[in-house]
């Protein structure tokens, strides 16, 4: 507007052009709390107190109605003498009721229900007034007292008061202190176009409309983010004792929009003058303003270290999923949608689109991943616990470090334990947002385990891969025997250009960067470096129950009728223009696992808790266990396609699932044990037992014979680990058991294989889909992870290897054997005989053959 009033006349805006980079100035910025909370829809709060409230109050409903129908038939039997007392039966329970009572059934079932009803209110009111001053106690952490803030001068309104309630999230940092500051790599001699040709591939000569180079410093001494008023965070790092800093984060950042051809601009219709403005008769005066269409992207290489004394917890759950898909939703609403009217890409599209670069997340004290089972978020006990990897030994998270591997994510550590984590342990220390003296530390893992189920001590390495595979465009110069061919190739994100509304839609904007299908990975390897492979063990430490908490676990994730997929505020409900994002699960066409561990210690112990373990005060167990000196396996799960056919209607539906079609399980030098262990539990004897119910008999160890003491193993023992005896209920006091191992087997060499229908290809470039028609799926012949399929020796020549071993070790015995002949002299020795010509010998034996 400035240049048309200087000149005098109307001149149109020109298409925006390639500028140079800004120069960001120094800058620092101080703030004792910062909170970014995301406001939770109030019907949301309110429909979950219910659902928390009802369900404890309806359990206890259920009981009252069960008691009062026990009553009415203790009534309904006045035929029989008032003196017998009548034991009824109603489902689980067996109440005791006489037959005397003061009014009839439906008075006393009105006032039950004028109970119930009042129960249920007060169950509500207590809960909410809980809520409420919960979140009055985090506002007045962060200052902000509720009830605080007044208007001056008053507001002559009704307004009506705002709701203490959680907020949907709530991201909360303390002592944050950022500084911005010129990048390092123009000290070091670099050139802006060389970094992002290193972090972004991109060309050298690359012109941008917006380009922002700076380096980022960023220092907290407390974070914590939460969803809801869930017990446990989605992020806790905890503050030093001392007040310093725990989080250090620093990055060359650079903020840049390239340079798009002119279609890629639209230009808006910007009204200065509206018509009929003043005067009926007045002209409206309008300006096309050009807005670029590029997507804006990040390129950086951010290091973290958390230097917090105490471990970082990171948590994560089915339960919390439809929680993350509305924040995932409110995120998406505040940058405006993209104008180009392709189908929109997947989350995992756009993070590889706009961020660029590597990240490395280093942990001074340790590392908590608590995966949460249940798809209660409140249920944090029993099946809610759910598992935890806790790593120690200076773990860190890198992304993008290891493309060799294929692996996206790696979480390195020298120590780590997988176990039931005790989550109410975990929870109690965040309402307050400080740690106590007290805390455990990353390696006080029995405090906070319920059980422990694993313990790598080897050098720890936990890979996650993620590979993006795409189908072939209408350009594809291939005939095709099916379904299109797929490519593992992808066009470079500096190549796609996007295109104002006006486009013609029946054009992919993304088409060649588009990924249709993606290959999961996962791999677990131990030692991780192979300086330590003598320096520490892995074992597995299972039991009955830890099983069945498993299985309880792992059905949250595959559940047997396919995987629950919720719609988060969709429907005529939701009235939106914009389409509902893509679901990562529904491209998720293969998993792959791979297990790597040496040496490895496997044990399954049964607690054997009887009548005379509590009559003698000692508790046995038994079971066996195992040491592997080699232990590797890999399998491979795929999309499968089954069809189900209705025997009553002879309809059929296709059903896709995902079961393991291949897998290889190679142990190398296995000797297996049993077991047998001994705690003493003195306090077991004072406890009264209830007398046998009828039908039952009690049986007794008494008549095993006894074991010799002598043959007890040595608590110093590598294969003593009282781990071993702990059940998810039960921890043994004894620290010195008599603890028992009898050989059972050994073998050199176990192999397990399930081959699949195809040959693995090791072509990761191309593969064409040509499947014939019976196959069940058409994936499982890509290679995207480090597979160990094929690299070990066939069972032939395993069988031939053992032989030529065998004849080996015999030929080295038969040596000694030929050698200790020729080391035997015979000595003949003529004696004279006064008879005749008789003739004794006498043969000597070499001392050392003796």
């Amino acid at each position: 507007m400035s240049h048309i009033a200087r000149v005098g006349h109307f001149v149109a805006m020109d298409t925006p052009p390639a500028e140079d980079a800004k120069h960001v100035p120094p800058l620092a910025i101080v703030i004792n709390a910062l909170v970014i909370e995301a406001v939770d829809d109030p019907f949301e709060t309110k429909l979950s107190l219910l659902w928390r409230a009802g369900f404890k109050e309806q359990q206890e409903r259920l009981i009252r109605e069960e008691a009062f129908a026990a009553k009415l038939q203790a009534i309904e039997m006045e035929i029989m003498d008032e003196s017998i007392q009548a034991s009824q039966s109603t489902g689980s329970r067996e109440w005791h009721f006489t037959n005397k009572h003061t009014v009839d059934g439906t008075e006393a079932y009105r006032r039950l229900q004028q109970f119930n009803s009042s129960a249920w209110l007060e169950a509500f009111s207590n809960g909410k007034k809980a809520l409420t001053k919960h979140e009055e106690g985090q506002l007045r952490y962060i200052g902000q007292i509720p009830g605080s803030l007044e208007h001056q001068p008053g507001i002559p309104l009704d307004v009506r008061p705002t709701e203490v309630v959680p907020p949907l999230i709530r991201l909360l940092f303390d002592g944050v202190r950022v500084e911005l500051t010129q990048p390092t790599f123009v000290e070091t001699g670099s050139s802006l176009p060389e970094f992002l040709r290193r972090t972004g591939e991109l060309p050298l000569d690359t012109e941008y409309t917006l380009l922002v180079p700076l380096n980022i410093r960023w220092e907290m001494r407390y974070a914590l983010v939460t969803l809801r008023d869930y017990p446990l965070p989605l992020l806790h790092v905890r503050p030093n004792q001392d007040q310093a800093p725990s989080w250090t984060a620093t990055a060359d950042l650079v903020i840049a929009e390239e340079i798009g051809p002119n279609d890629s601009v639209e230009w808006l219709p910007t009204t200065i003058v509206p018509e009929g403005l003043g005067v009926p008769e007045q002209v409206g005066f309008s300006i096309l303003v050009p807005k670029t269409g590029m997507p804006v992207k990040t390129y950086a290489n951010p290091e973290v270290q958390v230097t917090s004394s105490f471990a970082t917890d990171i948590s994560w759950g089915v339960s919390y999923q439809p929680c993350v898909a509305d924040v995932m939703r409110i995120v998406d609403s505040l940058t405006h949608p993209s104008r180009d009217p392709s189908t929109p890409l997947g989350f995992w599209d756009k993070m590889r689109l706009s961020l660029h670069g590597k990240l490395r997340i280093s942990f001074v004290a340790g590392l908590n991943l608590l995966i949460k089972g249940s798809r209660d978020p409140y249920e944090i006990s029993g099946n809610g616990a759910g598992f935890a990897l806790s790593w120690s030994g200076h773990p860190e998270i890198t992304l993008g470090y290891n493309p060799e591997e294929k692996e996206l994510v790696q979480f390195r550590g020298d120590r780590m334990v997988l176990g039931i984590p005790n989550l109410p342990t975990f929870a109690d220390h965040r309402l307050g947002g400080t740690a106590p003296t007290g805390l455990p530390t990353a390696g006080a893992h029995q405090s906070q385990m319920q059980k422990i189920c694993a313990k790598l001590t080897n050098g720890v390495k936990l890979g996650l891969g993620f590979a993006l595979e795409r189908k072939c465009g209408l350009d594809c110069g291939l005939r095709h025997m099916g379904d299109s061919c797929r490519l593992f190739t992808f066009r470079p994100h500096y190549e796609v250009k996007l295109r104002p509304s006006t486009a013609n839609p029946e054009i992919d904007s993304f088409a060649g960067f588009r990924s249709n299908f993606i290959h999961f990975s996962l791999s677990l390897v131990s030692p991780s470096n192979p300086s330590l492979s003598k320096k520490g063990y892995n074992s597995f430490h299972l039991s009955p129950k830890a099983f069945a908490h498993f299985f309880s676990w792992w059905h949250v994730f595959n559940p047997p009728n396919g995987p629950m997929l919720l719609p988060i505020r969709q429907g005529s409900l939701y009235p939106s223009d914009k389409p509902p994002p893509l679901k990562f699960t529904r491209h998720l066409v293969t998993i792959k696992y791979r297990f790597s561990l040496s040496p490895l210690f496997i044990s399954h112990v049964y607690r054997q808790d009887s009548r005379t373990s509590w009559a003698t005060g000692i508790t046995p167990c038994v079971g066996i266990k195992a040491v592997v000196e080699t232990f590797q396996a890999d399998l491979h799960q795929r999309d499968e396609i089954e069809i189900i056919k209705n025997e009553v209607t002879g309809d059929s539906k296709k059903k896709t699932h995902k079961p393991f079609y291949a897998a290889e399980v190679v142990a190398k030098g296995l000797d297996l044990r049993a077991m047998l262990a001994r705690f003493r539990e003195p306090e077991k004897p004072g406890v009264d037992l209830p007398p046998l119910p009828s039908g039952e008999f009690e049986t007794s160890s008494s008549a095993r014979p006894p074991l010799p003491p002598s043959s007890k193993e040595p608590m110093h023992s590598r294969w003593v680990d009282l781990d071993d005896f702990v059940e998810t209920d039960w921890t043994p006091n004894d620290s010195n058991p008599a603890l028992w191992l009898f050989t059972v087997a050994s073998c050199p060499r176990i192999t397990y294989f399930k081959k699949p229908e195809r040959p693995i290809s090791n072509d990761i470039r191309h593969t064409t889909c040509s499947i014939p028609e019976e196959s069940l799926s058409p994936f499982g012949n890509e290679n995207t992870h480090k597979c160990l399929m094929g690299t070990e020796e066939s069972t032939i020549q395993v069988q031939a290897a053992l032989c030529l071993q065998r004849l080996r070790a015999i030929e080295e015995e038969l040596s000694d054997v030929l050698s200790f002949q020729e080391d035997t002299k015979a000595i003949k020795t003529p004696i004279p005989s006064h008879q005749g010509k008789s003739e004794v010998w006498s043969f000597f034996r070499p001392a050392s053959k003796l």
